[in-house]
């Protein structure tokens, strides 16, 4: 019965019915359509399959939508994953994507102006309470992975002032701005603004990159393979031709993928696990 009904999703698709893919709304329609549109027309070339770009306006459509079966691919982070997988386990996660790096993981890094602060342990056997700005909230960054580390000292940022202000530039942004300051950011973010001369005083385990969550009620594993092979036979990081086919694609994919790999969102479970989100404390 199993083999029939994946028998019937790849004929249903092959005759004709567009696969929907929607990516995390991070951006408004206009920039995710030109981000996207030559990632579906990439697809459609490699796979013979038809795509169809579903913008979702938030994530709780997102996800709602995902598990009406309305979308058959996803884009996530690791935390959204993380808490979709939870409670529908019929999402897989098929492709991590790297960064510019050309790794396919980052850290959290909690970072500082403050030039006396030299780790987590002397803010807190200093009683500094400081401010703390924090990406978004779904961020794997953001409340999760910062309350995470703050708990290896049996502390909680529920007991701190903290503030969502939204990108990791944003969170750099604002430390610039605000003397004797902390955030968190990804390390890939980090990274790029070295120059500035932040003293990481924290650093989370790994974490995956963005990656494409298939839903597997509605399509079948030879549909996700063919999606998964057209991606990873691209390395645009050292292929000049495959660098002219990613260069229009979202920051977020644009830089190759590998496939995802058994126990990728360990440290997100267990972390998960342990902290309880403030929307999860109010449901």
């Amino acid at each position: 019965m199993r083999y029939l009904f994946i028998f019937m999703l790849t004929i249903m698709t092959l005759l004709g019915e567009p696969l929907k893919f929607s990516p995390l709304p991070m951006d408004k329609a206009p920039k995710i359509f030109l981000q996207y549109n030559s990632v579906l027309q990439y697809l459609e070339e490699q796979t013979g399959y038809k795509f169809e770009l579903v913008y979702s306006s938030s994530y709780k459509d997102l996800i709602r939508n995902f598990k009406l079966g309305k979308i058959d691919v996803i884009e996530l982070g690791p935390l959204p994953f993380v808490k979709l997988k939870k409670d529908y386990k019929d999402a897989e996660a098929f492709l991590t994507f790297k960064s510019k790096n050309g790794k396919a993981n980052y850290t959290c890094d909690v970072m500082t102006s403050d030039e006396n602060i030299d780790s987590l342990k002397d803010l807190f056997e200093l009683n500094l309470h400081k401010k703390i700005f924090l990406t978004r909230r779904l961020s794997t960054c953001g409340y999760l992975m910062t309350e995470f580390m703050f708990k290896n000292y049996n502390k909680t940022l529920d007991d701190y002032h903290y503030n969502y202000i939204g990108t990791h530039s944003d969170v750099l942004l604002e430390l610039l701005l605000t003397p004797n300051s902390i955030g968190t950011v990804k390390s890939t973010v980090g990274n790029k603004y070295k120059h500035l001369k932040f003293r990481k005083i924290a650093q989370s385990a790994s974490i995956p990159g963005f990656a494409f969550i298939a839903n597997k009620k509605t399509i079948s594993p030879k549909v996700i393979k063919k999606i998964q092979d057209a991606v990873l036979k691209l390395n645009p990081l050292e292929n000049e031709s495959d660098r002219e086919i990613v260069s229009t694609w979202g920051a977020n994919i644009k830089y190759g993928a590998i496939k995802t790999k058994p126990n990728t969102y360990k440290t997100v479970e267990k972390a998960a696990q342990e902290i309880l989100m403030k929307d999860d404390k109010n449901r």
